[in-house]
């Protein structure tokens, strides 16, 4: 005989199972879905996106050295020294 708190331990546990179960495929999708190693850079462009991962860590990088160079080259000109 069952009693009335190990029905509800047991729906408790199916819930708690169908929820995981359907969590875990909800996962699953979007993994594979969205882990497309060829993203494109270009498809953020116009959107008011910045786009964040290797793209985002490129264009930070390349602006620091940018950034970098100018300064140097501001500097070598106040000193003195021409740059061909």
């Amino acid at each position: 005989i069952i009693t009335l708190i190990e029905i509800i331990c047991i729906t408790g546990l199916i819930k708690l199972f169908t929820t995981c179960h359907l969590s875990f495929f909800s996962l699953l999708f979007l993994h594979l879905c969205c882990s497309d190693p060829d993203i494109s850079a270009s498809w953020y462009t116009g959107r008011g996106i910045r786009p964040l991962g290797r793209f985002g860590r490129k264009a930070a990088r390349r602006n620091e050295l940018l950034n970098w160079a100018r300064a140097l080259s501001e500097v070598l000109q106040k000193l003195g020294f021409n740059q061909h």
